[in-house]
């Protein structure tokens, strides 16, 4: 009988030490789930932010630029990442940014235009994130946000700018939380 009891010790441990592996492997492969999702959605975003701004024609004959903004997926990583304080998920912006530090291809600039023309309330947080985790690429993030305002500005119908008024407010907020995070950032914003 004492046997029994040891070999069923030793099952129910086996079945535990399964169920962590387990667990572990969940939890690895929805980290690497959020990463190639978090990847896709910003080279889509960077890609659609790089095209040029459509033009559309009224009754008139005249052309106007159309909307600045660029669309994202309701289940979108970037719109589920606002956390209970306001901020963003610390995965999701610790996320963003390893991707900027490995993936070469992508720019800062691009990525900081596209963010802004997303006009998501954390995008602001991302990408003084990025700027936190690598100062050096401030002046790129900047530049981005800069465009995307210059970008929402340039519309030409006053229809249009009521629906580009979140970017223009993105890119502020934006450039404002990059220069508070030090006074050099401040000083070389400014």
């Amino acid at each position: 009988a004492t046997n029994n009891n040891n070999n069923n010790n030793n099952n129910n441990e086996g079945g535990s030490e399964s169920f962590l592996v387990g667990a572990a492997v969940v939890a690895e492969d929805s980290q690497e789930s959020m990463i190639i999702q978090t990847l896709s959605e910003v080279a889509s975003l960077v890609v659609a932010s790089l095209e040029p701004i459509s033009q559309s024609q009224d009754e008139d004959g005249e052309k106007h630029k159309g909307h600045v903004a660029l669309p994202i997926m309701s289940d979108s990583l970037l719109l589920d990442s606002v956390g209970a304080t306001g901020g963003t998920s610390s995965d999701l912006g610790a996320t963003l940014a390893g991707l900027m530090h490995h993936s070469p291809v992508l720019r800062h600039q691009h990525v900081a235009n596209a963010l802004c023309r997303v006009a998501t309330p954390q995008a602001p947080d991302l990408i003084a994130r990025m700027a936190a985790n690598c100062p050096t690429i401030s002046p790129c993030l900047v530049r981005g946000c800069l465009d995307a305002y210059q970008s929402a500005c340039a519309v030409s119908t006053t229809n249009s700018q009521v629906h580009n008024h979140p970017i223009l407010s993105t890119a502020t907020t934006a450039v404002r939380a990059v220069a508070h995070l030090s006074t050099r950032e401040s000083a070389r914003i400014v």
